[in-house]
Order: C-alpha cells, then sequence, then structure tokens
C-alpha cells in the first residue's frame, strides 16, 4: 500500500482533494451569499438586459459590462435560474484552485502544494457568513469572480512563458488579463508583468501585439453595450455616477472604517488584532501538534499508538478546534485574523532582495517567492492596506497565502540548515491544516443555522428560518394579490422577492442603500419615482451597517414620499430571541 502510494501520489492527492470540493460543495450547496444584500442583484440584471434594458441608462451598475453580458447569455441559452449562476461558481472554483495547484506543484514540494489547496478551501473557498457576500459561490459580484479567475489564468500562462520562453504563453495571458480587466478594472496593474517582460526583451512588436490583446475585450463587450442600445449619453452618465458614487459620504466613510482604501489610524490596530488573533488561535494549535508529534513517536505497538492518536485527538483537538471555532464565531475576528499575511509578503520579500541584492545569486525558490508576492500586490493595490477577507480579500488573499505558505514550507528550512526539516514541515502542515478547519467549524456551524428555503422556484437557496417565515410570506403575498405586471420596489434592499416572486422593479434604483442614496439624491430619487411610480413599496428593517434604519435614519424623505402616496397594506415579522425582521408592504393610492 505504501509502495502504490507513492508511485501514484501525484494523483491521489489531486483526487482527494477534489473529493473534499466536491463534498463540500453538496454540504453547502444554497447556503452561500446574502439573500437580501447584493447577491440577487446578480441573477436581476441579466435578465434585465434580456427584456431590453440598458446597462448604465436603465440599470444602476458600478461594473464594467461584461460579465453581465456573458450571464444574459447564459440565461439566455440555459433559462434564468439559480443554478446556472451556481455552476458557474462552482467551475470558476475549480479553476482557481486547479490553477494554484499548477502554480504551487512547479515550484514545491507535493506536501506544501496540499496544505495550500486544503487551507484555502478551508478558509476562503467554502466561506459562509451571515452579514456580508464576499462568497466564491453566489457571490455579491460575478464581476469580481470572474476578474480574479481570469486574473489567475493570466497568472499561471506568464509562469508558463517564465518556463518555456514561448510567445505564445505571454500572449495568452495578455489576452485573459484583458478579460479580467473587461470584468472588473481592480486588475488594471497585473499588465506590469507582461510590460516588465516586454520591456526586458526589448520588443516593440510585442508591445504592439499585446496592447491589442489587452484592450480588445474591453472594446469588444463596450461595443457589444453600444450595438444592444448602448450610447454615449450613457457612457456619460457612467462615469458621473461613478465620480458621485466614489465621492458619496457612505461611502467614503465605509472604505475608510470597513475595507481600508485609504490611510487610516485604525490600520495599526487592525493589524495589531490580526497579528494578536492569529497567533494566539496558531499557538494553542502548535503546542499540542508538537506534544502529538513528539509523543507518538515512542509508541510502536499500533494498538498503543492508535489509542493515543484517539484519546489525544478528540480531548484535545476538538476541545481546542470547538474553543477556537467559537471565539471566532462569537467576535467574528476571523474577518481580520489574516490581515497581516500580506504585509509579511511583501516586506520579507523586500528584506531577502536588499539582502542578495550584491550578490545577485538568487535561488530558483526566491524568483519564484518574489513572482508571487509581486503578482498578489499587483492584484490586491486597491486594498492592499487591510485586506480583509470578509470582503473582496476573500478572494485575492488567496495569493498572498500561497506566498506565505511558501516562505514557510519552502524558504524558511533552507535559510536555517540547523532545523529538523522533516519534523518542521510535519509541525507545520498539522497545524495549518487544523488551523484552517477552525474556519472550517465556523462555516458549518453558520451553513445549519440557513435551514430553511425560500419558496417559489425550484433553484434552492436557503436562509435563516426567520428571515425565511417572512420572506416567503411576502412572496406568497405578491403572487396572490399583485399581477404579474406590478413593480415592487424594497428599501433597503431585496430582490430575492422580485427573483422568487417573479415582479419588476425599478432597476435604477433597486437597491436604495446609503451608498445609492447618497450618490442620486434623495430629491431626484423622488422626482424619478413620481414620474414612474412603483405599484408596491416594501420597508425591511434591516440595519445596515454604519448607516442604521432606512426611513429612519437615512432615507427620511424617500419614506416620506411613501407615507404621502401609498398605504400600509401588510406587515410581515418575525422575532426571535435576539432581534426582530420586518418587511412591510405599501400599494400605491389609487388617484381620485
Amino acid at each position: 500500500m505504501t509502495e502504490f502510494s507513492e508511485r501514484y501520489k501525484k494523483y491521489i492527492i489531486p483526487a482527494i482533494l477534489l473529493f473534499i470540493y466536491l463534498v463540500f460543495t453538496f454540504i453547502t450547496w444554497g447556503r452561500w451569499g446574502n439573500v437580501i444584500f447584493d447577491c440577487f442583484r446578480e441573477a436581476i440584471i441579466p435578465q434585465a438586459m434580456l427584456d431590453g434594458k440598458v446597462l448604465y441608462t436603465d440599470i444602476t451598475c458600478i461594473y464594467p459590462p461584461l460579465a453581465y453580458q456573458f450571464n444574459a447569455l447564459l440565461f439566455k441559452i440555459f433559462g434564468n435560474s439559480l443554478n446556472v449562476l451556481y455552476s458557474l461558481s462552482v467551475i470558476c472554483g475549480l479553476t482557481i484552485l486547479a490553477l494554484l495547484y499548477k502554480i504551487a506543484e512547479k515550484k514545491s514540494s507535493l506536501l506544501t502544494t496540499f496544505v495550500l489547496i486544503l487551507t484555502i478551501m478551508e478558509i476562503f473557498t467554502f466561506r459562509i457568513v451571515g452579514l456580508n457576500s464576499a462568497s466564491w459561490y453566489f457571490p455579491y459580484s460575478y464581476s469580481f469572480l470572474y476578474a480574479f479567475t481570469l486574473c489567475i489564468i493570466a497568472f499561471y500562462l506568464y509562469i508558463l512563458y517564465k518556463d518555456t520562453n514561448e510567445k505564445k504563453y505571454l500572449y495568452l495571458s495578455t489576452l485573459a488579463a484583458g478579460f479580467s480587466v473587461a470584468c472588473k478594472f481592480d486588475f488594471l496593474l497585473f499588465i506590469l508583468l507582461v510590460i516588465y517582460e516586454i520591456i526586458k526583451n526589448k520588443s516593440f512588436k510585442d508591445f504592439g501585439y499585446c496592447l491589442l490583446l489587452f484592450f480588445a475585450p474591453l472594446f469588444c463587450s463596450y461595443g457589444i453595450w453600444f450595438l444592444t442600445g448602448g450610447s454615449i449619453d450613457g457612457l456619460v452618465q457612467y462615469k458621473d455616477f461613478l465620480v458621485n458614487f466614489a465621492n458619496a459620504p457612505s461611502v467614503k466613510v465605509f472604505n475608510e472604517t470597513v475595507l481600508m482604501q485609504s490611510f487610516s489610524e485604525k490600520i495599526p490596530v487592525f493589524l495589531f488584532n490580526s497579528v494578536c488573533g492569529f497567533g494566539i488561535n496558531i499557538l494553542k494549535i502548535l503546542c499540542l501538534s508538537a506534544v502529538f508529534l513528539l509523543i507518538s513517536k515512542k509508541f510502536s505497538n499500533k494498538i498503543v499508538k492508535a489509542l493515543f492518536y484517539l484519546v489525544l485527538g478528540f480531548l484535545g483537538y476538538v476541545f481546542i478546534l470547538k474553543n477556537i471555532s467559537l471565539n471566532q464565531l462569537v467576535t467574528f475576528n476571523l474577518h481580520y485574523n489574516l490581515v497581516f499575511v500580506p504585509y509579511v509578503v511583501i516586506i520579507s520579500a523586500i528584506v531577502i532582495l536588499l539582502l542578495k541584492i550584491r550578490e545577485k545569486n538568487y535561488t530558483e525558490k526566491e524568483k519564484f517567492y518574489f513572482l508571487v508576492a509581486a503578482a498578489a500586490f499587483l492584484m490586491s493595490y486597491r486594498v492592499f492596506m487591510a485586506v480583509f477577507i470578509a470582503y473582496i480579500g476573500n478572494f485575492i488573499m488567496v495569493v498572498y497565502w500561497l506566498a506565505f505558505l511558501y516562505l514557510l514550507f519552502e524558504l524558511l528550512p533552507e535559510y536555517f540548515p540547523a532545523l529538523n526539516k522533516d519534523f518542521y514541515k510535519k509541525l507545520v502542515c498539522l497545524t495549518l491544516v487544523l488551523y484552517g478547519f477552525s474556519y472550517t467549524m465556523v462555516y458549518l456551524s453558520l451553513a445549519e443555522q440557513k435551514n430553511m428555503r425560500i419558496e417559489g422556484r425550484q433553484e434552492a437557496i436557503y436562509t435563516t428560518s426567520q428571515r425565511a417565515k417572512v420572506i416567503n410570506e411576502v412572496i406568497s403575498y405578491f403572487k396572490e394579490y399583485s399581477s404579474e405586471k406590478d413593480t415592487v420596489l424594497i428599501a433597503d434592499e431585496g430582490l430575492v422577492v422580485n427573483y422568487f416572486a417573479d415582479r419588476k422593479t425599478n432597476m435604477k434604483y433597486y437597491a436604495l442603500i446609503p451608498h445609492m442614496i447618497d450618490t442620486y439624491g434623495e430629491d431626484k430619487i423622488i422626482s424619478d419615482l413620481l414620474q414612474n411610480p412603483p405599484e408596491y413599496f416594501v420597508v425591511t428593517n434591516n440595519l445596515y451597517p454604519l448607516a442604521g434604519f432606512w426611513g429612519t435614519d437615512y432615507g427620511q424623505n424617500i419614506m416620506n414620499f411613501v407615507s404621502e402616496n401609498y398605504n400600509q397594506v401588510r406587515v410581515f415579522e418575525e422575532k426571535d430571541a435576539k432581534k426582530e425582521f420586518r418587511m412591510t408592504i405599501y400599494k400605491k393610492q389609487e388617484k381620485k
């Protein structure tokens, strides 16, 4: 059996990882994303485009058109279904993991590669949370998911070019990077890797080819947009919207407080908390793992060894991991526990570079480390100050994680020759895998809480029983008492009702969250709603982060407009021990 495993391990390891991926996909199916915030926009917008609505002119959107065009095409072929979006997410997840596996496998041991992919799945891939929607599955933005997937493809092709010196890989890498930017502008700087190669080779012809390949997807995407109803005026509206959105007070506060996209005095605090949170949790597992490995060597009897594994594993690891996961679940510190990782990667890369800059005798492992660190930074420049896995960091952090694990497994043992490499790698492997599993325990706990299905369509999506009961009642109300032609506008947000009740919404103001209200202004929103009033208005009691309750803490003028022009017809609410979830339905007053 040992000989068989050794001979076929390069096939067995990927098979094990694929099995884990498929099992957890099945276990967590339909429990991804958020039923209220963001996610259902991704199902509504492509269908609205198929219905003749035009991005930026008729539909509020902050992203380039390519991802929505692609999803609209798939809806046209396969029908508008969450299963189409779920399948796309599964394919993207597999692509990301497979390519990261291939990248790591080229330059590191099979152990490093296995731990990398397993911990990525444990910490990032199957992430389930209650408050936000930066999931790999049914995410808040397929634009970002596609862009990140394409950027990973571009990175893999770039590495193939570095390994083979075949220009076709450089061209294909450039094209993939172009598609990535056509989905999301965040990955624009990744092209600097290609430009570096062109400058190094002093090839103006390659520069011209790469320039054409890089911008072709963007031009084609906007070209299709023009052919399907877009206009110069629409582009001007889009530009004005982006400018106003970026300068909206609530957006600035969100970026400074939550995403840390600008310099803030809170960043050192988050970094300190990150180091402490990670350090304390990892130290608990590390100490137990060291004891476990050291003592297990002393047992020669297989039965005694098995009992030892069972007792220490059950009493030790289960207790510690449960303690860590419960702490993370209560405090949500799992969001910022890894904020320090990009700093470790970038600073260590700079230190190694400077220490050897005179000698210029960098090893192949060091060159690979520099490359991964550079790629990670270029992918995350917009949020480098604090890459939270609570938001887009759940995607881009995996490249830093690749570099971080490469540093631990491949570089540090080379710098410390006196280190017992076999024991060190086993210890780090066991510790990181179990640390990652503490995240998985949190996600599985949250998945269990999403125990009730939203009714109305065949596709499965689950949420907490409290929310599901209210949402299902509201969906049933609209199916029974409203016409299919009636429009339903929900504030602050709740496109899940529109999707499952099959009722249209005002695509310009489908999310009356603080960001949109600040961007457009309440007067303009009210003016437009007077000209094109929805038949129904639904008000939720969602507590929006940093802003409060809609109609009370923000959006008061729009709420006054609703009170004056609509009659309250039904209130659906559900209480639990902690809070109440409520959706209030208003119907447009009949003209006298």
